[in-house]
């Protein structure tokens, strides 16, 4: 997922993926307030990701450590980013993953919550919230937020899927077998994973 985050934000962004081999380096002149010509050297890459808007390069480099796993790294990476734009759903989005890896579940839904408000009729997002709240086993809140992602979209079969393993954690077998005959006609695949779970 972090992979095909980073490969598609560098294409909207159009920064080129770093070569295996060292790159070449060259004098950059940029003008200061004065005007005059200011020498850097700097690798390639570094100047095109400098010469990024801010929050994207924050989102990037955030990117770039959840990659590496390095979670508490992108958390400051993306944290910065929303500061510098507040209404950056993908920054949101991979924070609450983030979070979620640190196991900072609180922290997590916040961010998926942030995410929300942008896109709300995202069913996607309803789901991440809900997954977030049954591991923390707040199943009430995550029957919650399923049912927000299934008003979406009545017929999605990980909504359906979701909802019947909050009710086979709670104990309410009977409920996941009605839902269980939801499945089978909405998706083979999760009917059959739902039915070794209820069995």
């Amino acid at each position: 997922y972090i992979n095909s985050q980073i490969n598609r934000y560098k294409r909207i962004v159009k920064v080129k993926p770093p070569k295996k081999e060292p790159q070449p380096e060259f004098v950059y002149k940029m003008p200061d307030l004065e005007e005059r010509a200011v020498e850097t050297t700097l690798p390639v890459e570094e100047i095109i990701v400098k010469s990024l808007d801010t929050s994207d390069s924050h989102y990037l480099r955030g990117l770039e450590y959840a990659r590496l796993k390095k979670y508490s790294e992108a958390v400051e990476e993306y944290k910065e980013a929303l500061k510098l734009k507040s209404d950056h759903i993908d920054a949101h989005m991979n924070l609450g993953l983030a979070y979620y890896k640190l196991e900072r579940y609180t922290d997590a839904i916040g961010s998926y919550n942030q995410a929300l408000k942008l896109k709300p009729n995202s069913k996607v997002i309803c789901n991440k919230i809900g997954t977030i709240h049954l591991i923390a086993g707040e199943y009430s809140e995550a029957l919650k937020a399923f049912k927000k992602a299934l008003s979406i979209d009545g017929n999605d079969p990980a909504t359906h899927f979701n909802l019947a393993i909050t009710d086979v954690l709670k104990g309410d077998r009977d409920s996941a077998w009605l839902k269980y005959m939801v499945l089978k006609s909405l998706d083979a695949e999760f009917a059959s994973r739902l039915l070794e779970l209820i069995n």
